[in-house]
């Protein structure tokens, strides 16, 4: 839950701007980590089911081939 949350706090104080996977990677999980592009994914998509199951007026948008960003 930590993680989530400095995730959807990474985005909502970077809105607005398309990030790559390994940009959120080192910015949410740091630069020491042994993590891939996928775990963004997975975090990104337990964020999208939270948000939506509280009616929440924002998005995750993904940019194929580039990363995410929110709106």
């Amino acid at each position: 839950v930590l993680t989530e949350f400095r995730l959807l706090q990474f985005f909502m104080t970077h809105a607005d701007f398309v990030y790559s996977r390994q940009h959120i990677l080192d910015r949410v999980w740091g630069e020491d980590r042994f993590l891939d592009g996928r775990t963004v994914n997975t975090y990104v998509r337990r964020l999208r089911n939270k948000l939506e199951a509280a009616s929440a007026d924002v998005e995750f948008v993904s940019v194929r081939g580039v990363g995410y960003m929110f709106l």
